[in-house]
């Protein structure tokens, strides 16, 4: 239910504004706690590597504000957060920092996947071939290794990815 429809509703019930207020308040955040509920199970139901992207794609795009950065435009806007979403799942999903906090929280709770390949990120994100997801890969150990301030974006992005991840996993 939206806002206005509780509203309306709660407007039926009373004429006491002050009661159709905290009826309002009241179903708003009932209505945001269920959302949450049935988020949560289903997310529970994805695989484990699913569930990371799901996460990390919702943050990438708060990050960057870029709502679809899963097509295959080459254009500035689209470019970096594609390759940040890439660089993380990667990162994140085949626990290339075994003694992070998410690491061990997610080797726990899913014993352990074995490590993913291009084609899973491929195919979340919608590419013909998984040679793009090797390509970009590439790019972003080679911008890592010549640019310092390209490594310092993405180590931040790391960091709060995790404190996400780890939120996430509890």
């Amino acid at each position: 239910m939206t806002e206005k429809e509780i509203k309306k509703h709660a407007q039926s019930l009373t004429d006491s504004p002050e009661l159709q207020q905290a009826l309002t308040d009241f179903g708003m955040h009932h209505v945001e706690q269920t959302k949450n509920k049935i988020l949560k199970s289903v997310i529970e139901l994805l695989s484990p590597e699913a569930q990371i992207m799901l996460v990390l794609e919702d943050f990438i795009k708060a990050e960057y504000n870029c709502p679809d950065f899963k097509n295959e435009k080459r254009d500035g806007q689209v470019l970096f957060p594609r390759y940040a979403f890439i660089f993380l799942c990667d990162w994140f999903i085949n626990t290339k920092n075994p003694k992070s906090k998410f690491a061990k929280q997610f080797k726990k709770k899913t014993n352990g996947i074995k490590r993913t390949n291009s084609s899973t990120i491929q195919r979340y994100i919608g590419f013909k071939a998984h040679s793009s997801i090797i390509l970009a890969l590439k790019t972003i150990d080679n911008l890592r290794e010549t640019d310092n301030e390209y490594k310092q974006q993405t180590d931040v992005l790391k960091l709060k990815a995790e404190i996400l991840l780890t939120s996430c996993y509890r």
